[in-house]
């Protein structure tokens, strides 16, 4: 993983962090996904987005989110 790749990521993060507060709420990740992933079904959200906020805030950070998407 480069810088550059990263500095991708963490760019993808923020504009998807629409109210600027450095977090993803479910919402967010909502529209992030379906831009990544159209058909993806609202129970897959739910998970998807509770196993990505591994902290259990109900909010994803960029450290959680790059975490969830450099995973194998």
């Amino acid at each position: 993983m480069t810088t550059t790749n990263i500095d991708e990521i963490e760019e993808l993060f923020e504009q998807n962090d629409t109210d600027g507060n450095g977090d993803i709420d479910f919402e967010e990740f909502t529209a992030l996904i379906a831009d990544l992933d159209p058909k993806m079904p609202g129970p897959a959200l739910t998970i998807g987005f509770h196993d990505i906020d591994t902290n259990k805030d109900g909010l994803i950070n960029f450290d959680e989110f790059l975490d969830w998407w450099l995973r194998d």
